[in-house]
């Protein structure tokens, strides 16, 4: 079936080339000069990845097993980590070593080829597993198994595309990420949900989204801890590129505490941002926007602020990548009765390939927090790691975390050191 497609590309590209020279010879406007070329480009590239196709194939590739099992991925992550301040806390700082384990197994059913594709795809991915993290010596308190479940669905053709996409989590959060000096894990349930629609003409095109984020805690932070953040997106888009997206969005939410008391602190927001994602030249690549948010609370306050946020990738070489990643603008704390949070987020990080199975990463984290209660922290994070391909399906990870938390709330601050060895497999 594959063979097939790539001779069908084949041929309909050897057929086409005499209409591409007419085409040229011919007196054309200005809009269909700039229409050709944009589907000429797009038809380029995806003779050249049918080629990449034909070129990758091996024999296992083509038999052997039951089709089915083709579609059914295992997986595992296991780690050994050493970590000397397991609760991220300033006083009474407890080490200690613990393993973790990741089983699950993906399902995959369809694929996904060029977005200009006329063909009606479809594609449905299942993810099961679960996280497990044991105490190998003393915080028995570290132990958890958080099982989850996820799904992705996506249905389209070249001119409009639906995604429906879902997480379910049962997991643990550190007590310390929502009280400041706490110890000990908080439970919680969570549910995300992500629904997107998009309808494409020429090169314009407009999308519709949905967003919702819902976490229920336990125990002692069920009441002020526990959310539900839903958003709707209304984008309109001009394909500059087949690979490059300039765009238009506004966003419009509602944060509200679904267990607590009172209605007080719930917010609406409006967000407004103009951007582009994709490849902007040959090497850099990512999504860059900037924009204007307003926040309104039921208690009748309002806050205005700027916000930016940009992920950027730069391939120097085939040896060496760089990325820029910069956020600003509010977020919703996790911590109790602290408020509104006017973060300022940077990170700068650099990948080296020393050759075919051996990778370095580096990377250099930023965080100021300015909360509405007027505490202020500031956040370093640095991470080195080193990653080596035994096979195809096995990696092995060898990294450090160094993380370093001032603040004027003297409990606040902590720092920590954490290194580990992971194992990862994926059939």
């Amino acid at each position: 079936m594959k063979k097939s497609r790539i001779f069908f590309s084949l041929a309909c590209f050897l057929l086409l080339q005499p209409w591409l020279v007419s085409a040229g010879e011919a007196v054309l406007s200005k809009e269909e000069a700039i229409s050709l070329a944009f589907k000429e480009e797009a038809f380029r590239e995806a003779f050249q990845e049918a080629q990449m196709g034909v070129l990758s194939l091996r024999p296992e590739d083509t038999g052997g097993l039951p089709d089915i099992l083709s579609h059914v991925h295992p997986y595992l992550d296991y780690r050994v980590v050493y970590d000397d301040n397991v609760w991220l806390v300033k006083d009474n700082v407890q080490s200690d070593m613990y393993f973790g384990f990741t089983p699950g197994v993906k399902l995959t059913l369809g694929n996904f080829e060029e977005s200009y594709s006329s063909r009606l795809q479809q594609g449905l991915e299942v993810d099961i597993g679960a996280d497990i993290v044991h105490s190998l010596y003393r915080s028995v308190d570290l132990n958890r198994e958080s099982p989850y479940l996820g799904l992705n669905y996506s249905l389209g053709s070249g001119k409009s595309r639906v995604n429906i996409g879902n997480l379910f989590k049962r997991g643990y959060e550190l007590q310390s990420e929502l009280s400041v000096d706490a110890r000990g894990l908080a439970r919680y349930h969570s549910n995300d949900t992500d629904l997107s629609w998009e309808y494409s003409f020429n090169r314009f095109g407009v999308g519709l989204g949905y967003n919702r984020r819902a976490f229920n805690y336990f125990g002692d932070y069920k009441l002020r801890n526990s959310f539900s953040d839903s958003m709707g997106i209304l984008t309109g888009f001009f394909n500059a590129t087949p690979k490059t997206r300039l765009f238009v969005e506004y966003d419009y939410g509602k944060y509200d505490y679904t267990k607590y008391h009172s209605n007080i602190d719930n917010y609406h927001y409006n967000k407004f941002w103009i951007g582009g994602e994709g490849n902007f030249t040959k090497k850099l690549s990512g999504l860059a926007k900037i924009g204007f948010q307003n926040t309104k609370f039921t208690k009748g306050t309002k806050e205005n602020t700027a916000t930016i946020d940009t992920g950027l990738t730069f391939r120097q070489s085939p040896k060496n990548t760089f990325y820029v990643d910069l956020f600003y603008g509010d977020l919703t704390t996790d911590y109790a009765d602290e408020g509104i949070d006017q973060r300022t987020s940077m990170h700068l990080g650099f990948s080296h390939n020393f050759n075919s199975k051996l990778n370095m990463r580096a990377n250099a984290y930023f965080d100021k927090d300015d909360y509405d209660s007027n505490r202020k922290d500031d956040t370093y994070r640095y991470s080195l790691s080193f990653r080596y391909a035994f096979r195809k399906w096995m990696n092995v990870v060898l990294e450090y975390v160094f993380r370093n938390r001032t603040s004027n709330v003297d409990t606040a601050g902590y720092k920590s050191n954490k290194y580990s060895l992971k194992a990862e497999l994926e059939f």
